[in-house]
């Protein structure tokens, strides 16, 4: 964590700033700090508070998202603070800790959008994948920022270029779950474990998938396996690879051909499915060889070797990652569950304080439209299988 002057003495010395122009849009940029305190996304929100009344008189100006900024994956320098005014956009700030005084840039006005907005658009423009707003921003230099494109190890910058992912060299923590009892303890987002944890290698495919509300909202049904059936179809060219062009029809011929039946309908009626693996995967071989596809599969009853995800992956290909875990329901019992996501790439790190070496896999979860990563070791998954494509 980057380390500022003290509290008391940066946010009095907001007094130098005073006579800086409040004229719309706003760019300023400040001088002088000392270094003493961990500077936290907390910090920045209170210099923020502080900052804004000096520098635009305006009222009802609203601190909306706060966006850790970095300069390595995984090393935080600084923030960026998007303003509102009356619920509608006004401008943001980049605080960096390198800075002196920290306030690096102020951009204010009506209807202008933080940097990490129109970087959800440039993802969007360069993936053809629906976005949500980036949790990360990499700084390059004092004006261009990127984020990583769901899939790739590319980061999109707000000058339309594309650029490496620099990855921090310094260990971290890796956010983790020793005995799972939810999913959300099982799957998290892949921006979280970069923030928090030494990443030494990592690759990954094209990443691809269709998210569980457009699914449903198109079939009247989901299924895990069908779904990650369907970003397996568009990895391989079964079907678009974009998901704005979601095919129903295709989705439900998969449902049918692996055999998934329903288990339970909901209030709307969409029915969820259940599918025998690996008894499903074999149809599915059949459907893609109609499409002119010939695919070859290798299933792993029992927990598959890291190596062997790794490998497919560096080979450009997919696998699918079949999970069991005693989870405990709405009314708090445990009950077995499975889910089935798709491998679409790997990272390997260290843990801060052991050393140990961690695994963890890329993963399209089934139910967003983003990367999100599972601990490869997780501890006390009550069965694990595997299958890979090539």
């Amino acid at each position: 964590m980057p380390r500022v002057q003290s509290r008391r003495s940066f946010l009095l010395g907001l007094a130098s700033i005073i006579g800086l122009s409040a004229s719309r849009p706003t760019r300023v940029f400040a001088a002088d700090s000392n270094s003493s305190v961990a500077f936290t996304s907390d910090l920045a929100q209170d210099y923020a508070l502080s900052l804004l009344p000096i520098v635009d008189g305006s009222a009802n100006l609203e601190i909306e998202q706060i966006v850790p900024v970095c300069q390595q994956i995984g090393l935080i320098c600084g923030y960026e603070i998007s303003v509102t005014r009356e619920g509608s956009p006004y401008g943001y700030l980049i605080l960096d800790a390198s800075y002196p005084g920290l306030l690096k840039e102020i951009t204010l006005g009506d209807t202008i959008l933080p940097i990490s907005a129109s970087l959800s658009n440039a993802i969007s423009t360069y993936s053809g994948q629906q976005a949500t707003n980036p949790t990360v921003l990499i700084s390059y230099n004092d004006i261009e920022y990127g984020t990583l494109v769901p899939g790739t190890r590319d980061c999109v910058t707000n000058y339309n270029n594309i650029r490496s992912v620099p990855i921090v060299t310094e260990k971290g923590i890796a956010p983790q779950s020793n005995n799972p009892t939810s999913w959300n303890a099982v799957i998290i987002n892949e921006d979280d474990l970069m923030l928090h944890f030494q990443i030494d290698d990592l690759n990954g495919i094209p990443f691809r998938g269709v998210s569980e509300s457009l699914v449903e909202a198109r079939t009247n049904k989901y299924a895990c396996v069908v779904s990650a059936l369907y970003a397996v179809s568009m990895h391989y060219g079964l079907t678009s690879s974009n998901a704005n062009q979601f095919n129903p029809d295709y989705y439900k011929e998969i449902w049918n051909v692996t055999g998934t039946t329903t288990y339970k309908t909901n209030d709307q009626g969409v029915e969820y499915g259940s599918t025998i693996i690996p008894d499903g995967i074999v149809p599915f071989k059949s459907l893609a060889a109609q499409k002119g596809r010939a695919l070859n599969t290798q299933f792993f009853g029992y927990q598959p070797q890291f190596a062997q995800y790794r490998a497919t992956i560096d080979q450009g290909n997919i696998g699918l990652y079949h999970m069991w875990i005693n989870s405990r329901n709405s009314e708090g019992s445990v009950e077995l569950s499975g889910h089935t996501v798709t491998v679409t790439g790997y990272f390997t790190g260290h843990n801060g304080s052991s050393g140990i070496e961690l695994q963890w896999l890329e993963v399209f979860d089934g139910w967003n439209t983003y990367p999100r990563a599972i601990n490869y070791a997780t501890p006390n998954m009550v069965k694990l299988n595997g299958t890979v494509f090539w």
